[in-house]
């Protein structure tokens, strides 16, 4: 697949050390095992909203980790929606990640987590708020790649079949 993807940590504690950042290298996993090469990257908190802007400029599809739940300084989401004007929400994917999730742990109904289409200057980019869970990212690798091919052929535009 050719969509150019990231999978963005923003945590201070994974920052610090690599071994709390529990939920990206299983994304990454699934994301390659799909057939996408891909990025990653970790951030602290304070940096998220710089790294977010430059990864949707940079990528087709930003996954990221942490800072959707409910805890003080989680603002990932609103980091999303300020992101640009044409931010379009794609509410069933985030939807079908806390049906999955709270089959297993009710909590997963808490995530704020978004997923969408932002729209810059002519490029578009998919950006999904990812749980920091190792359970929260499988549920998001099992949504994803199941429709990595719909969504590149939306993202980039080519022939529907």
């Amino acid at each position: 697949m050719a969509l150019r993807t990231l999978v963005l940590t923003v945590s201070a504690a994974a920052l610090a050390d690599p071994s709390e950042d529990r939920a990206a290298p299983l994304l990454a996993d699934a994301l390659e095992a799909a057939g996408l090469a891909v990025q990653r990257s970790v951030v602290a908190p304070e940096d998220a909203q710089t790294a977010l802007q430059r990864a949707v400029a940079e990528h087709d599809l930003v996954l990221t980790c942490g800072g959707s739940g409910m805890r003080p300084g989680d603002r990932l989401p609103q980091l999303v929606r300020s992101l640009g004007e044409d931010f379009s929400e794609v509410p069933g994917v985030m939807e079908q990640v806390r049906r999955l999730g709270a089959e297993k742990a009710p909590a997963a109904l808490l995530s704020r987590g978004l997923a969408g289409v932002v729209e810059q200057a002519g490029h578009r980019c998919f950006v999904l708020n990812a749980p920091s869970s190792r359970g929260g990212a499988k549920d998001v690798g099992a949504v994803l790649t199941g429709l990595l091919p719909d969504l590149e052929r939306e993202l980039l535009g080519a022939e529907r079949h």
